[in-house]
């Protein structure tokens, strides 16, 4: 999560993202949470883990 959280950071803070971060912050919200509900239900067992 520390790794994938400092990467969101760092496309908000460059580049053309940043200028946009209106639209984009919604969507990396959104992922955020689905590879957090993810990886719960993983590990209670209810999802299979592809690696």
């Amino acid at each position: 999560m520390a790794v994938l959280s400092t990467v969101f950071g760092l496309v908000i803070a460059g580049g053309p993202i940043g200028r946009n971060f209106e639209r984009v912050a919604p969507v990396l919200g959104v992922l955020g949470v689905a590879f957090g509900l993810w990886y719960a239900l993983g590990a209670l067992g209810l999802a299979n883990y592809p690696f």
